[in-house]
């Protein structure tokens, strides 16, 4: 995956959030790992409600970002893979 991939997924993932200002920043940690971090303001410019990140809301933005890496072929990986991953890097 190129930077201009990951981004576009990025910038799809900011659509989620309609109402909010959403920056997305792509960038790499390693030169293979590709990622992008979105800081959201969570005051809604349309309405003033702010964003409610519950562990369920959380979950849903999760499922919309799997989707978006599906559709373009990327492989989903799983928290406790994720976490294997992080511990061996670090070792």
């Amino acid at each position: 995956m190129d930077y201009r991939k990951a981004h576009e997924i990025g910038i799809n993932l900011a659509n989620y959030f309609k109402g909010f200002q959403v920056l997305v920043a792509t960038h790499t940690d390693r030169e293979y790992i590709i990622h992008n971090h979105l800081i959201i303001n969570s005051v809604n410019f349309k309405n003033g409600k702010k964003f409610n990140k519950s562990k369920n809301d959380m979950q849903k933005v999760k499922d919309y970002s799997d989707r978006l890496c599906e559709e373009v072929g990327l492989r989903i990986i799983e928290k406790k893979e994720y976490q294997v991953a992080s511990k061996k890097r670090t070792k």
